[in-house]
């Protein structure tokens, strides 16, 4: 039942590929529900990386996120398998 939430502020309202910085050191791909703004949760799938503890700066999915211009809140709860979170990025304009 655990999950983290992140604010992110964007200039207009758009989708916008969001990076997710990950570790998943387990033998199978993992998901995580993402919520954006309270909205239905989509899963992301997280590719395996070979070992925990491993944050490479190359080890990320892009999702597309649809933002409001403003602040908005992104949200990761548990899925299925481990995946670790490091960091996400939002890039300052929409895809």
């Amino acid at each position: 039942d655990s999950s983290v939430t992140f604010s992110t502020i964007v200039p207009t309202s758009g989708t916008y590929d969001m990076q997710v910085y990950y570790d998943n050191g387990g033998s199978s791909a993992a998901t995580l529900n993402l919520s954006v703004n309270g909205d239905a949760a989509t899963q992301p799938s997280f590719p395996v990386t070979g070992k925990w503890g491993d944050f490479s700066p190359s080890q990320y999915i892009t999702v597309p996120v649809s933002l409001n211009a403003g602040e908005n809140t992104v949200q990761f709860s548990y899925g299925t398998g481990n995946a670790e979170l490091d960091r996400i990025y939002v890039p300052d304009t929409p895809s």
